[in-house]
C-alpha cells in the first residue's frame, strides 16, 4: 500500500512549507536507489523494520523509531517488511538538526501515541483538502517538529545525567539489531568484522555480548539460521542439494554437504529422504 498527497499553498509565517505526505506498508522486501532532493524527509517508523543507508552511514529503523533526511544527502532504503508515515518540507533550518551526519535519528516511543496521531492528521488533511487544510496541516507540522525537538533534548539531558545507563541501552539495542541482521541476511556472506563495523563495537566486545544474551556467538547463531532454513528446505522441496546450500549461503554444494555431514551426522541427501519418508 502506498498513498501520497502532494500539498499547494501550506507555507507558515517563518517560510516552512509542507511538500507533501505519504503512508507506505508494503511487507515485501527490496532495495531503493540512491537519491538526493532538496527539501527534509522525516521517517516515521510504524511497524516492521527498514535499513538506511545515509552518506558512509547505515542503520536500521526499528518500530518507534523517526529519521530526519536533510536536504542535499544522498541516501536511500531497503525495506525489509516495514510501515511508515514521510512528511517533507522545506524552508527553516530544524532546531533538532544533525549537519554533520547528514541526518538525526531518535526514539518517538514515549509519545508514539500523540506523535502518530499528529502525522496520521497531517496525511489526512492532504489527502482530502478540506477548505482550511493547509493552516491546519502547518499548525499540525509545527507541533511535530516541536516534539521532536524536545525528543532529542531530553535525550541530551539524559545522556548527561545517566550516561552509563544509556550506553547500555544503546548496547543491548544494538546486539538486539544484530540478531535481526543476521536472521534477515543468513543467506548473503559476511564475518564478524562486517557485523562489528554495523554498530560501532570491537568484534571481541560483540562477540562477548552477543553470548551473553543469545548463549552462542554471532556466527554460530548464523549458522544455525542456515541449517534451519536448509532442513526446512530439504523436508518439504524438491529443491536440489546444491540449489539449497547456496540459497542458505553457502559457497559450493560441496561445502554445505561436509558442514551438514559435520553438524547433523548425516548428509543432505540422507536428512531428507528420512524426513520425508517420515512424512
Amino acid at each position: 500500500m502506498y498513498e501520497f498527497y502532494e500539498t499547494t499553498g501550506c507555507i507558515s509565517d517563518n517560510g516552512t512549507e509542507l511538500i507533501y505526505t505519504s503512508v507506505f506498508f508494503d511487507e515485501n522486501r527490496w532495495n531503493g536507489s540512491p537519491h538526493i532532493h532538496d527539501f527534509w524527509e522525516i521517517f516515521f517508523c510504524l511497524g516492521g523494520s527498514c535499513e538506511f543507508f545515509i552518506w558512509d552511514d547505515s542503520f536500521i529503523a526499528q518500530p518507534g523509531d523517526f529519521v530526519v533526511i536533510n536536504p542535499g544527502v544522498e541516501h536511500w532504503e531497503n525495506n525489509l517488511g516495514n510501515k511508515w508515515i514521510v512528511v517533507a518540507f522545506s524552508g527553516t533550518q530544524p532546531a533538532f538538526e544533525n549537519t554533520a551526519a547528514g541526518y538525526t535519528k531518535g526514539s518517538y516511543i514515549r509519545k508514539s501515541e500523540y506523535i502518530t496521531q499528529l502525522a496520521m492528521s497531517i496525511v489526512d488533511e492532504a489527502k482530502n483538502k478540506l477548505p482550511g487544510y493547509q493552516k491546519a496541516c502547518m499548525n499540525m507540522l509545527e507541533l511535530l517538529l516541536l516534539q521532536i525537538q524536545r525528543i532529542k533534548e531530553a535525550d541530551t539531558y539524559e545522556v548527561s545525567i545517566v550516561p552509563e545507563l544509556r550506553q547500555e541501552e544503546a548496547k543491548h539495542h544494538s546486539i538486539t539489531w544484530i540478531k535481526q541482521y543476521i536472521e534477515n541476511n543468513y543467506m548473503h556472506n559476511f564475518n564478524i568484522e562486517f557485523l562489528s563495523r554495523k554498530i560501532g563495537l570491537n568484534k571481541y566486545s560483540l562477540i562477548r555480548e552477543f553470548k551473553q544474551a543469545y548463549g552462542v556467538s554471532p556466527m554460530e547463531y548464523l549458522l544455525r539460521c542456515r541449517f534451519r532454513e536448509a532442513k526446512f528446505l530439504l523436508s518439504t522441496t524438491n529443491l536440489s542439494i546444491s540449489h539449497i546450500g547456496q540459497g542458505v549461503g553457502f559457497s559450493s554444494s560441496n561445502y554445505f554437504s561436509q558442514c551438514f555431514m559435520k553438524r547433523e551426522g548425516m548428509s543432505p541427501t540422507a536428512y531428507r529422504q528420512l524426513h520425508q519418508k517420515n512424512k
